[in-house]
């Protein structure tokens, strides 16, 4: 079954070219990312329709006893949309993802850019200056809620069987990437990040990378992960996938 994935990760340091177009994800020697705390819970408790709503919210400090200036960028597509993705412009995307960004509680205004360097790929950036003064700290929280990608298959008997009418199945995946985090000088000195799932689908439910902890509250269970000095690849990126049926 085909899987449409829905990609979106740490911010990255960016570079912009003389072009004003063209860009690419960089690197810093002079900023690190001194902590990050990441929540992704779901909206919807119908195993065959999540929306989840993330908090990201990033540490950065500066090392340098220079004032440091930089451009920060959040990767994110609009593939969940299916084809009509190729209607929406990326701040029509950003609008209907509920995309913002805020610097020490303050919003901050973002450009949305598109790279030549995969250019089939409908991958945009939110992109956003930062001015560092020399060993300041800032806290940069980005938020978003999104639907899971996937495929629903609905059948129907043609007529009552058992007392049941039909029967769905649904695949879906929600990726979060955390490898563009490395491009802060350093290790992550603390990173922890948790999902919420719906405690009666975890059993359709398959979650990666392992090394995970798991929690039970309410309905929901909580699957965390916990990183000290973490230098992300993409052996760490987030990747949840469900393949459930049901019967009604």
């Amino acid at each position: 079954m085909e899987l449409v994935l829905l990609l979106f990760s740490d911010v990255a340091v960016m570079s912009l070219y003389p072009d004003g177009v063209s860009l690419g994800v960089a690197g810093s020697n002079e900023v690190s990312m001194v902590a990050e705390t990441v929540t992704i819970r779901h909206t919807s408790y119908e195993c065959a329709s999540f929306m989840a709503s993330v908090e990201a919210c990033f540490i950065l400090r500066c090392n340098s006893d220079k004032p440091v200036n930089l451009v920060a960028g959040f990767p994110f597509q609009g593939f969940n949309w299916g084809e009509e993705r190729q209607d929406f412009s990326p701040e029509t995307l950003a609008t209907r993802m509920k995309l913002s960004v805020m610097a020490d509680g303050k919003p901050v205004d973002f450009d949305c850019r598109t790279t030549p360097l995969a250019p089939d790929t409908t991958t945009w950036f939110a992109c956003w200056p930062m001015k560092f003064k020399p060993g300041q700290s800032i806290r940069v929280l980005v938020s978003y809620t999104v639907p899971w990608s996937g495929r629903e298959h609905n059948f129907h008997y043609p007529q009552p069987m058992d007392g049941k009418y039909g029967s769905y199945s649904y695949s879906g995946e929600f990726t979060y990437i955390v490898s563009t985090g490395a491009t802060w000088a350093g290790t992550i000195g603390d990173a922890l990040i948790s999902v919420e799932l719906p405690s009666e689908c975890m059993g359709d439910i398959g979650i990666f990378p392992k090394g995970y902890a798991t929690s039970k509250k309410g309905h929901s269970t909580w699957v965390t992960w916990h990183y000290s000095d973490w230098e992300p690849d993409s052996s760490g990126d987030i990747r949840l996938g469900i393949d459930t049926q049901r019967e009604y």
